[in-house]
């Protein structure tokens, strides 16, 4: 199963992190949200702080596998104590595993029932943020 957009579920945090979009992408986005004309300098570019985890980023990593440990143990899944990425389930004499790297998850269960039950609730906690969103940026004046 392959979360889609993975790091853009995982909420930034610590130090702030800025990025100055091309004036291609400036322009793009001042179309899909004329508030951003607001922002942009003249060299057509616009500084953005970083609301979402971004590829790339130094941090994003790690804040996308707290986001996803914290929406797996949310479902009441506990962390493996030999490795952090594995998670089980027991639900009586039916035991659900689920196995992730990065934003890749392999899950395992005799019970199709529960193992699709588990996936559509993992679905539904990561869909909040859409892939292309201007939400994922807070223009700023520098």
């Amino acid at each position: 199963m392959d979360i889609s957009g993975a790091y853009l579920n995982a909420p930034m945090d610590g130090a702030p992190v800025y990025m100055k979009l091309s004036a291609d992408v400036s322009r793009a986005i001042t179309e899909l949200d004329p508030l951003y004309r607001d922002y942009v300098r003249p060299d057509g570019t616009v500084i953005v702080k970083l609301m979402k985890a971004l590829y790339g980023c130094v941090q994003s990593a790690k804040l996308c596998y707290n986001h996803l440990k914290t929406t797996i143990e949310s479902l009441q899944f506990c962390a493996n104590t030999k490795d952090q990425c594995v998670f089980n389930k027991p639900i009586n004499d039916i035991q659900i595993i689920i196995v992730f790297h990065v934003d890749d998850l392999m899950k395992t269960c005799s019970d199709e029932y529960f193992l699709t039950d588990t996936v559509l609730a993992i679905d539904l906690k990561n869909t909040k943020t859409p892939r292309l969103s201007v939400a994922l940026f807070t223009p700023m004046s520098v």
